[in-house]
């Protein structure tokens, strides 16, 4: 089994069609990733009752609920960042908090931010409440260990995000709560039907008094949803008792490329008036694989490989979680084994930096690596590019693993830079003989470091963030390395029988 580290980012974005006149509104909106016209949407009218059509502004649809897996951090562990913003026009404190439920909405994991940011001050709209705040949830080995397991098997999971007004009203409550769903059917096939079961169960100790609510996004031409339930229908749930359903949808014959269709299932408790729970199904005709570029393998004193990758999917967007991924074999092919890369920078549809290690291998091993990178609608790209690069690393170069923060989201991890780290650490010993001290530099600007403000901005790292590229800083001022060890490594292609059946690549080396 593979380890993975992921990161959940709950991004609250949004909403310019409803930004709320009362004092408060804290609100989950939607992420950016879809967020462009449909091109074959028919109207803005829903053709079931009583339910909403999902609307950003005139001009663009919304999207999926911002809420991405993923993983990027060196220590391997998970983290949760989320992003809070208040429609109102009044401050409000805010409570923040992540639930890992299963198909039937049973939570399986809790994750709240660290004790010191249990509770947070989110501003009015006019004064930072629009781009909102961002903070981090406390790391939580038992998420890797859920999503491995769960991706492995195609187990439906579905992750919630919920900001809680504290001490005041907040006027919209059904807008505090979004769900977003795993291992669901993505792809859209021409005359082909999908079909999504559900399962809705009170697993609390009090019976609820429920109503359901339909959402989506608009229809492409020839696309419609059947087996919504209807919204004015009273519900009574007891504890421990379940609704089932299934919603189907036939695609038509002729389907445009990047046609999609997002759609939300809830029951919403009539008593709170808000979300008590929501399935979330994003369907979407994508036919074309992701685009893999900047392919680096780099051979390490310790017997480890570091690879790393560009990937960018337009469609769909690049699978969360486990989308990109490399297969070795130490047998000569007999036998493979598979390791997540981690994610560093990027949306998952522009060009987005994956990073893995394997290993160590004994010196003189043959290492035979495939590589792997899904979108979410299961198209693959399986090819190595063919202007891959590869080298040997100079002795201690492993230290540079973990320092990714000051380098642009379409360039190398410092490994992958030597040159660049070279100039880096000239620079810095100009700065120590100065007498100029890290924390009096303004990364904002154009600085002595050599730090590019522009791509500092690019990766979302502003003032409160300066404290990690100061400390990746730190880290490479005292990093020794002989860069005139930097040593070309040569990659052979097999271009077997099975590569060329199955449209792969496969490649060896052999560990130092």
């Amino acid at each position: 089994m593979y380890i993975k580290l992921a990161v959940i980012t709950c991004i609250f974005l949004l909403n310019i069609s409803n930004i709320s006149k009362a004092s408060v509104d804290l609100a989950i909106a939607d992420d950016e990733t879809y967020k462009r016209p449909n091109a074959w949407a028919q109207n803005l009218v829903s053709p079931h009752s009583n339910s909403k059509v999902l609307l950003t502004n005139a001009n663009h649809v919304s999207s999926r609920p911002g809420v991405s897996i993923a993983w990027r951090n060196a220590n391997q562990v998970e983290e949760v960042e989320v992003r809070v913003l208040n429609f109102g026009d009044e401050p409000s404190m805010a409570k923040v908090y992540v639930d890992i439920v299963d198909e039937s909405g049973a939570q399986l994991l809790h994750l709240e931010p660290p004790e010191e940011l249990r509770i947070i001050r989110v501003p009015a709209y006019s004064r930072g409440g629009k781009e909102g705040k961002i903070l981090r949830m406390k790391a939580d080995w038992g998420l890797n260990a859920l999503i491995d397991r769960f991706d492995i098997a195609r187990i439906r999971y579905h992750v919630k995000a919920t900001v809680e007004a504290q001490g005041v009203e907040d006027s919209n409550l059904l807008n505090n709560s979004k769900v977003k769903s795993w291992n669901i059917p993505f792809r859209v096939n021409p005359n082909q039907t999908n079909s999504y079961n559900y399962t809705f169960t009170n697993h609390h100790s009090k019976t609820k008094k429920l109503k359901w609510m339909f959402e989506h996004t608009p229809y492409p031409r020839g696309w419609f949803i059947e087996g919504v339930p209807e919204e004015n229908n009273e519900i009574t749930l007891k504890p421990g008792e379940s609704i089932y359903g299934t919603l189907t949808m036939k695609a038509p014959s002729q389907v445009q490329e990047g046609d999609f269709l997002e759609a939300r299932l809830s029951l919403v408790d009539m008593d709170e008036n808000r979300i008590f729970m929501q399935n979330e199904w994003f369907q979407i005709y994508d036919t074309k694989p992701p685009s893999v570029t900047d392919y680096r393998l780099i051979s390490l004193d310790d017997g480890t490989l570091a690879i790393q990758a560009l990937v960018s999917d337009h469609g769909s967007g690049i699978l969360e979680a486990t989308g990109v991924s490399t297969e070795f074999s130490v047998d000569g092919g007999k036998t493979w084994a598979r390791k997540a890369h981690n994610y560093k920078v990027g949306n998952f549809v522009r060009p987005t930096l994956f990073e893995t290690v394997i290993g160590p291998f004994k010196s003189g091993t043959k290492v035979q690596l495939r590589f792997t990178a899904k979108d979410t609608a299961g198209n693959a790209a399986t090819i190595i590019p063919e202007d891959a690069v590869s080298f040997f690393a100079p002795p201690g170069a492993n230290q540079l693993l973990e320092n990714a923060y000051i380098f642009p989201r379409t360039q190398k991890n410092p490994i992958f830079e030597i040159d660049k780290l070279q100039e880096i650490q000239v620079n810095l010993k100009k700065l120590k003989k100065q007498g100029i001290p890290l924390e009096s530099v303004d990364f904002s600007k154009p600085n002595k470091t050599g730090v590019d403000p522009i791509q500092l901005s690019a990766m979302g790292i502003g003032p409160s963030r300066y404290h990690e590229v100061i400390a990746d800083l730190k880290r490479i001022e005292g990093i020794t390395l002989d860069f005139s060890k930097v040593i070309p490594m040569n990659i052979k292609r097999l271009n077997t029988d099975i590569d060329k059946m199955l449209n792969l690549t496969t490649i060896e080396v052999v560990a130092r």
